[in-house]
């Protein structure tokens, strides 16, 4: 309980730039994104981790166009703003694509593959994500991150498809921002009581 209520959403503004992600610590988030819960064990989850300049250049790369076309040249110069050193994007560790892949629950010799609901895989990514977001409230070192849905003309296009390698019928649920902060303690927050009555 203590490590649910700690968790906190840190954005890119408030991470400390310049602090790369220790390997093992990423393979630790990816760990325990993979102990999520699915339907069937479709284990729907994937990720595509962007680190390196390179991938966060084809990264930026895809987004500008893509928001140039569907939304104009404002759209796509605030866009590359955000890429450039010392902004947005730049202050994280590492940008880590949250994806759903269709995979089916099972199949018979000479039947047909049956697949889950799509709200199903949805949701089970979600789990995963969550996991991955606990295992980061966690670590040492100050590891934090957020669940952004990214630009969403950009989530969905076809060139974001190629770029993640996605199927037909895969979709990509935004990018787990990854990244570095000293004063996550100094955040507070609260909830309401949960929304619960017993029947009858």
């Amino acid at each position: 309980m203590n490590l649910l209520k700690s968790r906190r959403s840190v954005f890119c503004k408030d991470m400390d730039p310049g602090r790369p992600l220790d390997p093992s610590a990423l393979s630790l988030l990816l760990e325990a994104a993979s102990w999520a819960p699915s339907h069937g064990r479709t284990d729907p989850w994937s990720f595509v981790v962007f680190q390196s300049p390179q991938a966060l250049e084809a990264l930026a790369h895809v987004s500008v166009s893509v928001l140039r076309r569907e939304e104009g040249p404002r759209a796509a110069a605030d866009a590359q703003e955000e890429f450039a050193p010392g902004k947005r994007w730049a202050n994280a560790a590492c940008l880590i694509a949250v994806c759903m892949r269709r995979r089916p629950r099972c199949c018979t010799p000479g039947g047909a593959a049956r697949f889950n609901p799509e709200w199903e895989e949805v949701a089970a990514v979600a789990c995963a994500v969550q996991n991955m977001h606990l295992m980061a409230t966690a670590l040492p070192g100050g590891v934090c991150g957020y669940w952004s849905s990214w630009y969403e003309s950009v989530r969905d296009a076809p060139e974001m498809r190629v770029l993640l390698g996605l199927s037909e019928g895969d979709r990509c649920l935004g990018f787990f921002v990854v990244g570095h902060c000293d004063r996550v303690g100094e955040f507070r927050a609260s909830r309401d009581a949960p929304s619960c009555h017993q029947w009858p």
